[in-house]
C-alpha cells in the first residue's frame, strides 16, 4: 500500500497566506506546502509601495515581506484558483 505525502495548498499568496503557511510549519506540518496567488509577486509591504518605492527610496526587492521562519513552500505565483473539488482533491484554474 503506497502512502501519499500530505500536501496543503494555501490559496492566496498575500500576507495572510504567508502567515498561514508559517503557522502550519510552527504547528509541525512537515508535508508539501504550496502557496498559490494570482499576483506575479510574493507578498510585499504595501504601505512602502505607496511611499518608498514611488520616491525611489526603495527598490522593488526591498518591499518583499520576509517569512518569519523558513517555510519550504512551493510558490505558484500568477496562478488563479476558481473552484475547489474536495471529493477529488483538485483545485480548478480558469
Amino acid at each position: 500500500m503506497s502512502r501519499r505525502r500530505e500536501r496543503i495548498v494555501v490559496v492566496g499568496a498575500g500576507v495572510a497566506g504567508l502567515r498561514a503557511a508559517e503557522r502550519l510549519r510552527e504547528l509541525g506540518f512537515a508535508g508539501e506546502l504550496v502557496i498559490i496567488g494570482a499576483e506575479p509577486h510574493r507578498p510585499y509591504h504595501r504601505p512602502a509601495v505607496s511611499k518608498q518605492l514611488i520616491t525611489d527610496e526603495w527598490k522593488p526587492a526591498d518591499a518583499i515581506l520576509p517569512a518569519y521562519q523558513a517555510i519550504d513552500a512551493h510558490w505558484r505565483l500568477g496562478t488563479t484558483a476558481i473552484r475547489l473539488d474536495t471529493a477529488n482533491r483538485l483545485l480548478a484554474q480558469p
